[in-house]
C-alpha cells in the first residue's frame, strides 16, 4: 500500500508531509512537517539525534562510521551551528546519540554499538559534557566517561540506544532479533567520571511481544525484509514514552506509572506511520530524537542534504502493529 505525502492511514500521526514546508505545525496541529534539511556537506551519514539540553532550538546529530570522532550542532531548521570533536575516541560505529541531565549536568551519550557482523567483544558508550558555549566554532572536549559494554547473551548488532535519567541506566535495542530486545545498562556514579573506562554489563529487560513486520507495500521494492529493524531510539523527558525509529515507520511504548520495561514491551506499540519510502522522502531514516520538552518529535538519516522531519503526535490510540 503506498501512502505518498497526502494519504497517511489514521494512526498515531496521521497526516501528510508538507513537502518543502518552511514552517513546522503548533501543537494543535499534529502530523509530519519538514522543518528543514541538513545542508551541512559533511553531515551525509547522519545516524543519532539528541536535543540540546542547555540551549533552545539546538539539536545535535552524529554520524555514522567511516566518519571523524564529531559531532554536530544545527538549529531545529538544520541550519549549520557548530562542531565538537571527540579527543580520545574512535568513530568505529557510532550509531546513535543520547542527551541527558544528571545531578544537574547536562551529557550527550555517543553510542558506539554498531556490529553488523555480530563479533565485537564490546561496544561503547561515551558521555561527554554538552559544552556551554554557542559561539559558531569548532570545539573540543574529551569524554567523561566510557562504558566498555559487553551483551550478558553474547555479541549484538544495536544502532538504537537511549538513556534514562531517573532509572540512571542507558538502553540499548538489538537489531537483527526477529523481536528486538531491549537491554539495560547500570551507570557508575557519578563522582567515578574522571575520563576514566568502566566495564558493564547489558542484561536483558524485554523483549517486544508485539514487533511490528515489515509493511510490504511498495516499501518492499525500497527495503525489503529489513523495513522493520530498528535505527534508533529516544526516550521522552518524563521517561514515559520510548520513541523507536525503524526504516519504515516511528513507533511509540508506552510505560505506566511504576512499570518495568518488560511490562510495557508486552503490549501494542504506537505508531506513527511515516510516509513510503518508496516515495521518496527520507528513504534512509536513521536518527529521531524528542524535543527537549518531549512535545515533539524529530527524525532524519543519511543522504544529501536529507530532510529534518518534525512530527507532533495526538494523544495517543492503541492500535495493533499490523493495523493500517
Amino acid at each position: 500500500m503506498s501512502h505518498g505525502l497526502g494519504a497517511l492511514a489514521p494512526t498515531l500521526a496521521a497526516v501528510a508531509v508538507v513537502a518543502g514546508a518552511a514552517d513546522v505545525p503548533d501543537a494543535t496541529a499534529p502530523g509530519w512537517r519538514i522543518a528543514g534539511h541538513l545542508t551541512n556537506t559533511a553531515i551525509r551519514e547522519a545516524s543519532g539525534l539528541a536535543p540540546s539540553r542547555r540551549c533552545a532550538d539546538r539539536l545535535w546529530i552524529v554520524n555514522d562510521s567511516g566518519n571523524p570522532a564529531r559531532l554536530w550542532a544545527v538549529d531545529s531548521r538544520g541550519r549549520d551551528i557548530a562542531s565538537l570533536d571527540i579527543e580520545g575516541a574512535a568513530n568505529e560505529d557510532w550509531e546513535d546519540l543520547a542527551s541527558v541531565v544528571l545531578d544537574g549536568r547536562p551529557w550527550l551519550a555517543i553510542a558506539d554499538c554498531g556490529d553488523n557482523l555480530g563479533i565485537r567483544d564490546g561496544i561503547f558508550v561515551h558521555f561527554v559534557e554538552e559544552p556551554e558555549t554557542e559561539r559558531v566554532a569548532p570545539l573540543a572536549v574529551r569524554p567523561a566517561l566510557s562504558l566498555s559494554i559487553r551483551f550478558e547473551d553474547g555479541a549484538r548488532d544495536c544502532e538504537a540506544a537511549a538513556v534514562d535519567p531517573t532509572e540512571r541506566t542507558v538502553l540499548l535495542l538489538s537489531k537483527r532479533d526477529p523481536r528486538p530486545a531491549l537491554y539495560l545498562v547500570r551507570l557508575p556514579p557519578a563522582p567515578t567520571w574522571t575520563s576514566a573506562v568502566h566495564s558493564a554489563v547489558a542484561h536483558r529487560a524485554a523483549v517486544f511481544a508485539s514487533w511490528p513486520p515489515p509493511q510490504g507495500g511498495s516499501n518492499r521494492g525500497v527495503l525489503g525484509n529489513i523495513g522493520n529493524q530498528p535505527t534508533a531510539m529516544d526516550l521522552s523527558p518524563d521517561g514515559r514514552r520510548l520513541l523507536i525509529l525503524t526504516y519504515e515507520d516511528a513507533w511509540i511504548v508506552e510505560r505506566r506509572a511504576g512499570e518495568d520495561w518488560a511490562i510495557a514491551a508486552a503490549r501494542p506499540m504506537l505508531r506513527a506511520e511515516m510516509p513510503d519510502p518508496a516515495e521518496g522522502v527520507l528513504r534512509r531514516r536513521e536518527a529521531a530524537c524528542w524535543s527537549a520538552d518531549g512535545a515533539c518529535f524529530f527524525v532524519t538519516g543519511e543522504g544529501n542534504e536529507p530532510p529534518l522531519l518534525r512530527a507532533v503526535p495526538p494523544p495517543p490510540t492503541l492500535r495493533s502493529p499490523t493495523d493500517r
